[in-house]
Protein backbone atom coordinates (compact mmCIF):
# COMPACT_ATOMS: atom_id res chain seq x y z
CA UNK A 1 0.00 0.00 0.00
CA UNK A 2 1.16 3.52 -0.71
CA UNK A 3 0.32 6.70 1.18
CA UNK A 4 -0.36 10.20 -0.10
CA UNK A 5 1.19 12.80 2.23
CA UNK A 6 0.12 16.39 1.65
CA UNK A 7 -0.28 19.90 3.03
CA UNK A 8 -3.25 22.07 2.14
CA UNK A 9 -2.25 25.47 0.75
CA UNK A 10 -4.25 28.29 -0.85
CA UNK A 11 -2.94 27.09 -4.24
CA UNK A 12 -4.00 23.46 -3.70
CA UNK A 13 -2.17 20.47 -2.26
CA UNK A 14 1.58 20.58 -1.62
CA UNK A 15 3.83 17.55 -1.20
CA UNK A 16 6.10 19.28 1.31
CA UNK A 17 7.05 22.54 3.00
CA UNK A 18 9.52 24.96 1.41
CA UNK A 19 10.35 28.10 3.39
CA UNK A 20 12.76 30.60 1.85
CA UNK A 21 11.40 34.14 2.19
CA UNK A 22 12.48 36.27 5.16
CA UNK A 23 8.85 36.63 6.24
CA UNK A 24 8.43 32.82 6.25
CA UNK A 25 11.60 32.11 8.23
CA UNK A 26 11.18 34.91 10.80
CA UNK A 27 8.54 33.04 12.81
CA UNK A 28 7.40 29.46 13.48
CA UNK A 29 4.90 27.88 11.10
CA UNK A 30 2.05 25.71 12.39
CA UNK A 31 0.32 23.80 9.61
CA UNK A 32 -1.76 20.67 9.03
CA UNK A 33 -0.22 17.62 7.37
CA UNK A 34 -2.47 14.94 5.92
CA UNK A 35 -1.80 11.24 5.29
CA UNK A 36 -4.18 9.21 3.17
CA UNK A 37 -3.85 5.59 2.02
CA UNK A 38 -4.02 4.96 -1.73
CA UNK A 39 -6.40 2.08 -2.44
CA UNK A 40 -6.09 -0.17 -5.49
CA UNK A 41 -9.25 -1.31 -7.23
CA UNK A 42 -10.13 -5.02 -7.09
CA UNK A 43 -9.60 -5.54 -10.84
CA UNK A 44 -5.98 -4.32 -10.65
CA UNK A 45 -3.39 -6.75 -12.08
CA UNK A 46 -1.32 -6.64 -8.88
CA UNK A 47 -4.29 -7.16 -6.59
CA UNK A 48 -6.79 -4.75 -5.17
CA UNK A 49 -8.51 -3.80 -1.96
CA UNK A 50 -12.11 -4.68 -1.25
CA UNK A 51 -14.58 -2.46 0.57
CA UNK A 52 -14.15 -4.70 3.60
CA UNK A 53 -10.39 -4.02 3.53
CA UNK A 54 -11.13 -0.31 3.64
CA UNK A 55 -13.66 -0.56 6.47
CA UNK A 56 -11.33 -2.71 8.60
CA UNK A 57 -8.19 -0.66 7.92
CA UNK A 58 -6.53 0.91 10.95
CA UNK A 59 -2.89 1.87 11.19
CA UNK A 60 -1.31 3.03 14.41
CA UNK A 61 1.54 5.14 13.08
CA UNK A 62 4.49 6.29 15.13
CA UNK A 63 5.68 9.69 13.89
CA UNK A 64 9.29 10.86 14.14
CA UNK A 65 11.09 13.96 12.93
CA UNK A 66 14.67 14.11 11.73
CA UNK A 67 15.40 17.57 13.19
CA UNK A 68 14.68 19.26 16.51
CA UNK A 69 13.23 22.35 14.82
CA UNK A 70 10.29 20.25 13.55
CA UNK A 71 7.65 19.06 16.03
CA UNK A 72 4.90 16.54 15.30
CA UNK A 73 2.68 14.29 17.43
CA UNK A 74 4.30 11.08 18.65
CA UNK A 75 1.63 8.93 17.01
CA UNK A 76 -1.63 8.98 15.09
CA UNK A 77 -4.39 6.54 14.25
CA UNK A 78 -4.83 6.37 10.50
CA UNK A 79 -8.19 5.14 9.13
CA UNK A 80 -9.18 4.36 5.54
CA UNK A 81 -10.11 7.98 4.83
CA UNK A 82 -6.82 9.36 6.14
CA UNK A 83 -5.80 11.63 8.99
CA UNK A 84 -4.62 15.23 9.39
CA UNK A 85 -2.47 16.47 12.26
CA UNK A 86 -0.73 19.70 13.28
CA UNK A 87 3.00 20.18 12.78
CA UNK A 88 5.18 23.02 14.07
CA UNK A 89 8.25 24.14 12.11
CA UNK A 90 10.49 26.67 13.89
CA UNK A 91 13.22 28.05 11.58
CA UNK A 92 14.01 31.04 13.84
CA UNK A 93 17.13 29.53 15.44
CA UNK A 94 18.67 28.09 12.27
CA UNK A 95 21.99 29.28 10.86
CA UNK A 96 22.17 30.72 7.32
CA UNK A 97 22.15 28.01 4.67
CA UNK A 98 19.94 25.12 3.56
CA UNK A 99 18.23 22.88 6.11
CA UNK A 100 16.26 19.71 5.42
CA UNK A 101 14.11 17.57 7.67
CA UNK A 102 11.43 14.91 7.34
CA UNK A 103 8.43 13.74 9.26
CA UNK A 104 8.45 9.96 9.00
CA UNK A 105 5.64 7.54 9.77
CA UNK A 106 6.14 3.92 10.75
CA UNK A 107 3.71 1.28 11.86
CA UNK A 108 3.85 0.74 15.64
CA UNK A 109 6.08 -2.18 16.42
CA UNK A 110 8.00 -1.81 13.17
CA UNK A 111 11.78 -2.12 13.42
CA UNK A 112 13.46 1.31 13.35
CA UNK A 113 15.98 -0.04 10.80
CA UNK A 114 13.22 -0.68 8.26
CA UNK A 115 12.23 2.28 6.13
CA UNK A 116 9.25 4.49 6.95
CA UNK A 117 5.82 3.91 5.40
CA UNK A 118 5.59 7.59 4.49
CA UNK A 119 7.72 10.73 4.58
CA UNK A 120 6.92 14.43 4.49
CA UNK A 121 9.84 16.65 3.38
CA UNK A 122 10.60 20.08 4.84
CA UNK A 123 13.18 22.41 3.30
CA UNK A 124 14.20 25.74 4.84
CA UNK A 125 16.58 28.23 3.26
CA UNK A 126 17.97 30.89 5.58
CA UNK A 127 19.60 33.72 3.62
CA UNK A 128 23.08 35.02 4.42
CA UNK A 129 22.88 38.39 6.17
CA UNK A 130 23.82 41.36 4.00
CA UNK A 131 26.93 43.29 4.96
CA UNK A 132 26.42 46.74 6.40
CA UNK A 133 26.17 49.52 3.81
CA UNK A 134 28.93 52.11 3.58
CA UNK A 135 27.61 55.03 5.60
CA UNK A 136 29.31 57.61 3.37
CA UNK A 137 27.50 56.79 0.13
CA UNK A 138 24.94 54.16 1.17
CA UNK A 139 26.36 51.50 -1.14
CA UNK A 140 27.63 47.97 -0.51
CA UNK A 141 30.56 46.43 -2.33
CA UNK A 142 30.96 42.69 -2.84
CA UNK A 143 34.42 41.31 -3.46
CA UNK A 144 34.74 37.72 -4.55
CA UNK A 145 37.75 36.07 -6.11
CA UNK A 146 37.04 33.14 -8.39
CA UNK A 147 40.04 31.00 -9.30
CA UNK A 148 39.61 28.52 -12.12
CA UNK A 149 42.07 26.00 -13.47
CA UNK A 150 42.35 25.32 -17.22
CA UNK A 151 39.48 23.08 -18.35
CA UNK A 152 37.13 23.98 -15.54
Amino acid sequence: MQYQVYRRTPGGMARGVYLRDAADTARPLVTKIGVKPSWREVGNSIGGHTKRDRVEFQLRATLTTTARWVQAPDQCLLAATGKEFDVRIDPTGLQPGMHYAEIQGRSQGMEPTSGPLFRFPITVLIPEPLPKADSANGSTNYNYQLVLSPGQ
